[in-house]
């Protein structure tokens, strides 16, 4: 061999090279905006990639993973307890305050000092998203008064999970909710088929429907469902964008397309 095909095969062998070393690197990674997530599936805390269910274009979305399958999952009064504990947020979590302003000097600081733009809704009251430090700060102001914002318990959304006037959830309070696994088996009543029935039908892609008190599943009758995957509890960690498991309810592992660890 003449050292000019050699020196072609050994271009060859090179280009072969980087493109196997690519192809190893993006069956492991994921790409959005700019930034590598890994394909794995999360624990409590990562930061996950998710597919939105029932968006089609431009549905690849960042949010959180809060509880796994085979854990139960609540929100009270806007603080999230998994497994009848509450967990130690220590992230960049974002909830809507109302900040009052008493006196001129207040309201100048706030906009000056604070830098808030001017979106009173009356003169001297403010309602606006913070992180847990912005908010801090204000509640240690004594110019101000700083309170969260938090939903009534029993004052229902009817635009989140589960969509029905059994369930008086809102983004708040919510639950308590058992996140299915793979294997998991339910008896089909009023209350689970109002809490389970979108998951088996949009998720599991079953029929499922009730009629004079008796459940079919694929136009068997059944009394039970035993579920064939896992799921995942995932919320925003900006809390007044509702579009996360509060509007979805659980979502399937394969919606999940990459992590990125705390």
């Amino acid at each position: 061999m003449n050292k000019k095909r050699r020196k072609i095969f050994w271009l060859l062998g090179i280009v072969l090279i980087v493109f196997f070393a690519i192809l190893f690197v993006f069956s492991k990674y994921y790409l959005h905006e700019g930034r590598f997530y890994a394909k794995k599936m999360p624990q409590m805390a990562d930061i996950v990639l998710v597919e939105q269910p029932f968006v089609k274009k431009n549905n690849i979305k960042i949010t959180r993973c809060i509880a796994k399958a085979g854990q139960t999952v609540q929100i009270i009064n806007s603080i999230i307890w998994v497994d009848n504990k509450p967990i130690d947020e220590n992230y960049n979590v974002i909830k809507k305050y109302r900040i009052n302003c008493f006196s001129i000097e207040a309201n100048k600081k706030l906009l000056n000092y604070y830098k808030f733009v001017d979106s009173a809704d009356i003169l001297g009251v403010y309602k606006v998203d913070l992180n847990q430090k912005q908010a801090a700060d204000l509640q240690n102001d004594s110019l101000f008064i700083t309170k969260q914002i938090i939903a009534k318990s029993g004052n229902g959304n009817t635009k989140l999970f589960p969509q029905t006037y059994l369930y008086r959830w809102n983004e708040d309070n919510f639950g308590p909710l058992f996140i299915p696994h793979k294997g998991y088996k339910i008896k089909l009543d009023k209350e689970n088929f109002s809490l389970y029935k979108n998951i088996i039908h949009f998720f599991e892609n079953k029929d499922i429907k009730k009629e004079e008190g008796t459940y079919f599943i694929d136009n068997q009758k059944v009394t039970e469902y035993v579920f064939e995957q896992d799921y995942y509890f995932v919320l925003n960690d900006n809390r007044t964008d509702l579009v996360d498991s509060r509007m979805w309810g659980v979502i399937p592992q394969r919606a999940i397309k990459a992590t990125k660890s705390r």
